[in-house]
């Protein structure tokens, strides 16, 4: 791909990728650099809607079956709001998914 045409070094290395004669890459380092994206876009996203005066509920949510409610698969904690947004975490395919 894109790896081989980039020669920023510094810049590479920052994502986990060294360049010593051939492309070579740190899946670990990639990995590390997607998730801090991941989570420094959700703590971005929480804030903003924070900042708009929603609560925000991390978990895993069940459809009660009813409108507008959700109900916490940990606490049984049923929520109701008139709009809800869900959205699912960054996994890997050992992990389940959760909204």
């Amino acid at each position: 791909g894109r790896v081989r045409e980039m020669k920023d070094s510094p810049h590479l290395e920052s994502l986990g990728i060294e360049v010593e004669g051939e492309v070579k890459y740190s899946r670990q380092g990639i990995a590390d650099h997607a998730k801090n994206l991941a989570n420094r876009v959700k703590g971005n996203l929480e804030n903003s809607l924070v900042g708009l005066g929603c609560d925000v509920v991390e978990g895993r949510g069940i459809l009660t079956g009813n409108p507008h409610e959700v109900k916490d698969s940990l606490t049984g904690k049923v929520y109701t709001a008139k709009v809800m947004i869900s959205y699912l975490s960054c996994c890997t395919k050992s992990q389940a998914c959760e909204i």
